[in-house]
């Protein structure tokens, strides 16, 4: 960064344009989730534990809610009435009284619960920790949402100095309005005072900052509740639970700054299943799970269809995953052996010391980077590579015992359902055929190809979809001829 100081200059123009930034919607439980996990550092099973005991302790509403509006019949002002003796809130609920409570309502209503709100005031040492933390972060977010916005102005000045020309940016606050009590909130980090084009600035600094783009972090757990949300993974009262069993089953870790880092163990299964050209890691089989289960809330289903075909779809793909099971155990030693000096309680890590660096180590987010683009397609860069059989195991090729005439054909191909306007296949594997052709995930004829690259695999034949690299709908099936 450089930096030259000036004594005086003229602003050549300024520039201002009204800016608002407006309160909070009422509170659902994904909302609530992710502001727990966001504000508060605490995981979302966490916060809704402490919302569970809360809500039986007569403080706060129902916390399991899908609601984001209130309904016409609830008395927001009595509500806000009990909240005005509090020494921290007590004198923002009473202006919200004088200019009467006004959400900014949702969308959304489940039928069944309002959004999540407090019921009365706690007083003094009722509440301590997190459970005190909880508890403010729902009072603090209801009065918010009933207030007003807060007004503001964009101002930009521009000046010339040297033949070159320079502008500030930044924010003149004119009513804070809900973030009064909104501590959780901060409109910008940069203010500036009210300035008047010509008038001669003095004392400032005129800096030239280097910067480069970043990659994308990792995903934090409110990024995941959002995701999970978005293409209808769980429901709000199952995320948290979601999330601590990928935990507990070590597929992911979690860094000291609370962000996900994928573990061996997760990353050989969802290679694995890449592999075998099932989209078991993706979110549209379980996505039509649940919206099949909706349909039988809504009647339009009964329990008995779903079930049945909810089953079938399981079973294929677990009888076809029965056959390809030395795939996986080909993705665990993978990790095992290529990341024995950066696996930490089964969770791949970054090297904390440069000298290391001849030392075998994948990290995340290397990983992260890389995995859009060649997860376990033989067909990248042209060069036909697949993945190396080195660490095959003879431990993952056996399978337990079964019974002998399981057919072949067991229903139809794999079923595309709707996410959100777009129909995207799930990924169950097709029937088999012994034509000696493979129908692909996305339905069209798999093509033949041979491995080019140097290796153990070089000249060994696989099918893979005949759709040209990079196209969009072209899917990852693979299978070795």
């Amino acid at each position: 960064m450089t930096v030259w100081k000036h004594e005086v200059e003229k602003s050549k123009s300024v520039t201002c344009k009204p800016k608002t930034n407006y309160r909070p919607q009422p509170l659902d439980t994904v909302k609530f989730e992710k502001l727990a996990v966001r504000k508060l550092k605490i995981s979302a099973k966490k916060a809704m534990d402490i919302a569970e005991k809360l809500y039986n302790k007569g403080y706060i509403s129902y916390p399991r809610t899908e609601t984001n509006k209130f309904p016409p019949d609830i008395n927001l002002s009595s509500l806000v009435r009990q909240l005005s003796t509090s020494p921290d809130w007590g004198d923002f609920a009473s202006e919200v009284l004088n200019y009467g409570p006004n959400p900014r309502n949702g969308t959304k209503s489940d039928e069944a619960h309002p959004p999540i709100h407090p019921l009365k005031q706690v007083s003094g040492d009722s509440l301590q920790g997190d459970d005190r933390r909880v508890y403010d972060l729902i009072v603090r977010h209801f009065l918010a949402c009933v207030s007003w916005d807060a007004k503001g102005q964009e101002t930009r000045v521009r000046m010339r100095i040297g033949g070159e020309t320079f502008h500030a940016s930044g924010l003149c606050v004119q009513d804070l309005g809900y973030l009064k009590v909104y501590i959780y909130d901060k409109w910008s980090d940069k203010t500036l005072p009210a300035y008047v084009e010509g008038e001669e600035l003095s004392d400032f600094q005129l800096r030239i900052a280097d910067g480069q783009t970043q990659p994308p972090e990792l995903l934090n757990e409110a990024d995941l509740i959002a995701l999970m949300d978005k293409y209808g993974i769980g429901t709000d009262a199952t995320h948290a639970e979601h999330i601590e069993k990928i935990k507990t089953r070590m597929y992911v870790g979690v860094r000291e700054d609370g962000r996900f880092i994928p573990g061996f163990l997760g990353l050989a299964l969802v290679d694995g299943y890449d592999a075998m050209g099932y989209a078991m890691a993706k979110p549209q089989l379980r996505a039509d799970l649940e919206r099949q289960l909706q349909a039988i809330c809504a009647g339009e289903r009964t329990k008995q269809e779903v079930l049945d075909e909810q089953l079938e779809k399981y079973r294929r793909i677990f009888l076809q995953t029965e056959t390809k099971i030395g795939l996986l155990s080909e993705m665990l030693q993978k990790y095992l052996n290529s990341n024995s000096n950066a696996v930490e309680n089964g969770v791949v890590r970054a090297s904390t010391n440069n000298q290391q660096s001849g030392q075998r180590q994948t990290t995340a987010s290397n990983r992260r980077n890389n995995r859009q683009s060649n997860r376990n397609d033989p067909l990248q860069n042209g060069d036909h590579d697949v993945p190396s059989d080195d660490a095959r195991s003879n431990r993952g090729r056996q399978r337990r015992g079964r019974g002998t005439g399981r057919g072949t054909g067991r229903g139809t191909r794999g079923a595309r359902v709707d996410v959100h306007g777009q129909t995207t296949n799930i990924g169950v594997p097709p029937p088999g055929n012994d034509s000696g052709s493979r129908t692909c995930i996305c339905g069209t004829t798999a093509v033949q190809r041979t491995v080019m690259k140097e290796g153990q695999n070089k000249g060994k034949k696989f099918w893979t979809c005949s759709k040209p690299m990079g196209q969009p709908d072209r899917c990852n099936f693979f299978q070795w001829a």
